[in-house]
């Protein structure tokens, strides 16, 4: 008996999460990604067998979805123990503590009402100014939840950030993979069942009366009765306008930002002599900076905020931070990721969404209906991968 299909547009974390799903239920999956797989995710060796993080950096072992998949594939010896992340803050030439303008009455204070107080409908900073007072809020934490997200957070769901997760104490606190962790898409796409299709972008979707049809550019390239649109809302509201046209006008109400990642090399020792800490920009155009340090080599991961910095504009931020030369500045890899910003205007839009494809073929394993985080979006594609089977 030949096995029902299902394609995913988009091999990132949620396709790749919503393939394996798929397929350990019985479909075969055509994945189709425009560029490689990854998505928001890449992981670069330049030597010694150590990964760079350019997206997501860190998994933990409250990711428990995560973990169920490693563990499906037989994968466990993949993984390695990181050490949790230290920040410093920096403002306008200054390294400090992040927890300089803290006001620790004010916190205290505030803490108290935390039991009292949910996060249904709120945004972050409404929450959060309540349970940690305006100014801790202002003066600290909107760069902490801002350096989370890569965005604003003052409008983020606060539904959306730190849900409860069970730890499973079997691994890590913090963890990686030998390869990184772009390794965990490549541990999916090697299931039999999954047929990847890599540099293939699907440019329209039409329909007839009993399937999909997928084109890229003028090619007719598959037909589909269940299609996973695991692409960022705008590129999926595009690919629907002319099938599902209300559905697709609900999606072009997210907003989709831009954020570059660059990795850098600082040749100049001595001005990294105390630097051994990630880094927090407050009121700086970078959200963080990643430290990593191979032997006695620095490395720095900055994530740069939405606005369009030219290159030599990111090169002079670094340089400022550091105190040096532009030329002692070696760039080593950049990578663009496109992000959802999701607000908490937008909570009832995704529920109308969701309402909107309870009946329908259609699904969406993403980032930006449970949350941003890596947890968050293979546990939307296995609630996705679920709403699948039960439609048969």
């Amino acid at each position: 008996m030949m096995k029902e299909k299902v394609t995913v547009i988009g091999a990132g974390i949620s396709g790749s999460a919503f393939a394996h799903f798929a397929a350990t239920n019985g479909y075969k999956v055509n994945i189709y990604e425009k560029a490689t797989s990854g998505g928001c995710i890449q992981s670069i060796c330049f030597s010694n067998n150590y990964y760079f993080e350019l997206g997501g950096h860190t998994l933990t072992y409250k990711y428990n979805t995560i973990l169920e998949i490693i563990e499906y594939y037989k994968k466990t010896d993949q993984i390695v123990p990181i050490n949790g992340l230290r920040f410093e803050g920096y403002t306008r030439g200054q390294f400090h503590s992040i927890f300089k303008n803290v006001k620790f009455g004010q916190l205290f204070i505030s803490l108290l009402k935390r039991s009292t107080l949910s996060k249904t409908n709120q945004s972050i900073k409404s929450y959060y100014s309540a349970i940690l007072g305006d100014h801790n809020y202002d003066h600290l934490f909107h760069y902490l939840f801002s350096a989370i997200l890569c965005q604003n957070p003052d409008h983020f769901p606060a539904e959306m950030l730190f849900r409860k997760r069970r730890p499973n104490k079997k691994y890590p606190k913090k963890f990686s993979l030998k390869n990184g962790i772009e390794q965990f898409i490549e541990i999916i796409l090697q299931n039999p069942e999954i047929d990847y299709k890599n540099k293939s972008e699907i440019t329209r979707i039409t329909k007839t009366s009993e399937h999909y049809e997928l084109w890229s550019a003028d090619q007719k390239i598959d037909i589909a009765t269940k299609i996973g649109f695991s692409c960022p809302p705008d590129v999926a509201a595009f690919l629907l306008k002319d099938i599902e046209p209300g559905l697709s006008k609900m999606l072009h109400r997210i907003r989709v930002i831009k954020i570059e990642t660059v990795l850098v090399h600082v040749k100049n020792k001595e001005a990294l002599k105390k630097r051994k800490k990630s880094i927090i920009g407050f009121e700086q155009p970078f959200y963080s900076a990643i430290f990593h340090q191979i032997n006695e080599e620095k490395y720095y991961v900055f994530y740069f905020k939405e606005n369009e910095y030219k290159e030599d504009e990111k090169i002079k931020a670094i340089s400022d931070v550091f105190s040096i030369e532009q030329h002692e500045i070696r760039v080593l890899a950049t990578k663009i990721s496109r992000l959802p910003a999701v607000t908490v205007e937008n909570l009832e839009l995704l529920v109308q969404i969701e309402k909107d494809v309870a009946g329908k073929p259609i699904f969406f394993p993403t980032n930006y209906i449970e949350g941003l985080s890596i947890e968050d979006c293979c546990l939307r594609a296995k609630k996705e991968a679920d709403r699948l089977v039960t439609m048969n």
